[in-house]
């Protein structure tokens, strides 16, 4: 099992049934939620207010399933947005799933796609330098996680322009 997982990078988990796997925009049950939201932000919201958005364990990979999780994820965020102020969207963390080192890259880089056009200030979580899977699965080799000039790169190097002061060492 452990090198079946190892060689395909992690890529089939199998997250969701597949009437729930359209690409609709985003299916009712996750509009009715959008739309309370934006009901209790409005009652909150006065011209004084800082508004963040926090999103956190997105677990993104590079497959279909992943793809539209996400695209609904970020069509509700950015509806949201759309009906209120919101200033930032901080990640919590586990932004990607682990895999092999590739695999995981790959998954900033589908990601990121996703988050074009959206201020995001992201914090690490226990998967996001893919230490997690040197760690648990190839604990052998230790070879998969990415460095801290690995992780700016891939995924940290917009802070400057957002006012954060962030070095790649």
């Amino acid at each position: 099992m452990k090198q079946g997982a190892i060689e395909a990078g992690y890529v089939n988990f199998g997250y969701f049934s597949p009437e729930l796997s359209s690409d609709d925009e985003f299916p009712s049950y996750i509009k009715d939620n959008v739309d309370e939201v934006i009901s209790k932000v409005k009652s909150l919201q006065n011209e004084n207010s800082i508004t963040f958005a926090f999103m956190t364990d997105i677990h993104y990979s590079v497959t279909e399933i992943h793809d539209v999780r996400t695209k609904r994820l970020i069509n509700s965020y950015n509806a949201i947005k759309d009906a209120v102020k919101i200033d930032m969207l901080v990640l919590g963390g586990d932004y990607v799933n682990n895999g092999n080192k590739e695999y995981n890259t790959k998954g900033y880089e589908g990601l990121k796609e996703h988050l074009k056009g959206i201020n995001y200030y992201p914090i690490n979580g226990n998967h996001d330098d893919n230490s997690f899977w040197d760690a648990y699965v190839e604990n052998e080799k230790a070879t998969n996680h990415h460095s801290n000039k690995e992780m700016y790169n891939l995924f940290y190097s917009h802070l400057p322009k957002l006012g954060a002061e962030i070095t790649s060492d």
